[in-house]
């Protein structure tokens, strides 16, 4: 996602075709693109979107070198979002429910945001997983329990608010703790639930990128 000004409404189709020609046609057309920073806001140092960011500039520094990319380790989506549209960021990783809000001046956010989709990464779920041993198989029995909704700012936490009420939950019906994916995966094993965003094909049960492995879990999404 990237900063859009001076663009109006349009469909998303049409923001997308129409970015990606601009993005092609200056990469045929014009070789000697402009030199300077790229800020990319990414997640925590333990995320997905963190390890693809990282990615993603590894290959502006071998394919454009006169580009300077710059990792920032964030909240990830919601954070993102608002920091491409402040003009801390030139890019940014976010999930598309909290890039629709922005777009839309939807909450979180208090007005419409000037960003612009640039592109889509990968399909990705939310996962909830639980200790074997506690015996938890509806969503609905978290009632009251310690559970990881993800750091402020996250698209795990917006989503999180979202699909709780459908198990006639709100977060504030839980003990919500906002931890990172690595922390919470870590905390899982003693005695806590942990709510983790993960890859579309990590396999159920998932494995942190530490190698823990979770002791069971469902995948939603």
């Amino acid at each position: 996602m990237g900063r859009l000004d001076g663009v109006p409404p349009v469909s998303r189709r049409a923001l997308f075709g129409a970015a990606a020609a601009t993005l092609l046609a200056g990469c045929a057309a014009e070789p000697d693109y402009p030199a300077g920073p790229l800020r990319i806001a990414s997640g925590g140092t333990g995320g997905v979107y963190y390890a693809y960011a990282q990615g993603i500039a590894a290959v502006v520094r071998a394919a454009l070198p006169r580009l300077r990319p710059a990792v920032l380790a964030t909240a990830a989506s919601v954070e993102n979002v608002q920091l491409v549209a402040d003009g801390r960021a030139e890019v940014g990783l976010t999930t598309a429910d909290a890039a629709a809000d922005a777009y839309r001046g939807q909450p979180p956010f208090t007005g419409e945001l000037p960003v612009l989709a640039l592109g889509r990464i990968y399909d990705s779920y939310v996962q909830l997983v639980v200790r074997l041993d506690r015996r938890i198989a509806q969503v609905s029995e978290l009632r009251g329990r310690r559970v990881s909704v993800g750091p402020p700012g996250s698209g795990t936490e917006l989503i999180a608010s979202r699909v709780l009420p459908y198990a006639g939950l709100a977060v504030s019906d839980l003990q919500a703790e906002r931890l990172d994916p690595e922390v919470a995966a870590d905390a899982v094993p003693p005695r806590r639930t942990g709510w983790e965003r993960r890859r579309s094909r990590w396999a159920w049960p998932t494995t942190s990128r530490s190698g823990r492995r979770w002791t069971s879990g469902w995948r939603t999404g």
